[in-house]
């Protein structure tokens, strides 16, 4: 499980949930995004699991459904 939590009430503020598995993935496209020196989308119902239960209408926070993932060399 792998999901990024957005608050209506702090937009610069981000929660990433995840499981062993999530875990596991999430480093996997870092390490790859690292290594290819590029940039990855991730993406609900793909690298990032699907909504549930449904957002609820006036909630407070939402789930992303995009995320990228993006090497930039630094200095």
């Amino acid at each position: 499980m792998l999901k990024f939590i957005l608050s209506k009430r702090a937009p610069e503020e981000i929660e990433v949930l995840f499981d062993e598995s999530g875990a596991q993935s999430l480093k996997e496209y870092i390490d790859w995004v690292l290594k290819s020196r590029d940039h990855m989308h991730l993406v609900i119902d793909g690298e990032i699991d699907p909504i549930s239960p449904p957002p609820i209408e006036g909630a407070n926070v939402f789930h992303a459904k995009h995320v990228r993932l993006e090497y930039v060399k630094s200095g």
